[in-house]
């Protein structure tokens, strides 16, 4: 249908143009720096990931999180992470040569300041255990287990872990829902969550 392939063609150019990516930026860095760090989670310690459809779309976003911190005077740094070298605007580029040290340190430079935010395309989505990983942002249609793996990287435990959060751009919740049916069996509470539900629950639960 070439209606339905040139409205995908518009939607993605619309969604990796420059502009669109800075204002989604600023939206999540500006929830990390009220929500996160504002509301000391994790008694301040807490990381985020950002997920993102693509190569260029990270790289993209990464010199946007760069921009909007320094504008904001923010004293916090992205880490950027893909796979192998890719030409950008003029230039070939790896993830060492952005983040300015080599591949093998990023999961050890994340766990410090001033990293707080670790960018990615594919590479982290599975198999990556950080406990600090408390807040996700996605910008990537993601479903199955690979919409499982990438979400549940908010899964370690940490001492002062609470809560986790995600805000995700792309997916329609039905769809995310569907995905984790297939593997886990659980009581999903949407929208506002009813206290009386909960107290059913916990009745539940005991007996």
């Amino acid at each position: 249908n070439k209606v339905k392939k040139a409205n995908k063609k518009l939607r993605r150019y619309v969604e990796s143009h420059e502009h669109s990516i800075k204002i989604k930026a600023g939206i999540m860095i500006d929830h990390f720096m009220t929500s996160v760090i504002g509301a000391r989670k994790m008694d301040g310690l807490a990381r985020a990931m950002v997920v993102t459809d693509g190569i260029m779309r990270a790289i993209d976003y990464y010199y946007a999180f760069c921009e909007y911190l320094d504008e904001i005077k923010s004293p916090y740094k992205p880490i950027i992470a893909f796979s192998g070298e890719k030409e950008y605007k003029g230039k070939k580029v790896t993830e060492s040569t952005i983040n300015g040290f080599p591949s093998s340190e990023i999961t050890d430079r994340i766990q410090e300041d001033p990293y707080r935010f670790l960018i990615v395309a594919d590479k982290f989505q599975t198999g990556y255990d950080e406990p600090l990983l408390h807040t996700m942002y996605v910008d990537k249609i993601l479903f199955d287990i690979k919409a499982v793996q990438t979400l549940s990287r908010l899964n370690r435990s940490h001492p002062k872990k609470e809560d986790t959060f995600v805000l995700d751009f792309m997916n329609d919740p039905n769809d995310i829902i569907k995905s984790f049916s297939t593997y886990y069996k659980t009581t999903i509470l949407s929208d506002e969550t009813d206290p009386n539900r909960l107290n059913d629950l916990q009745t539940d639960l005991e007996n």
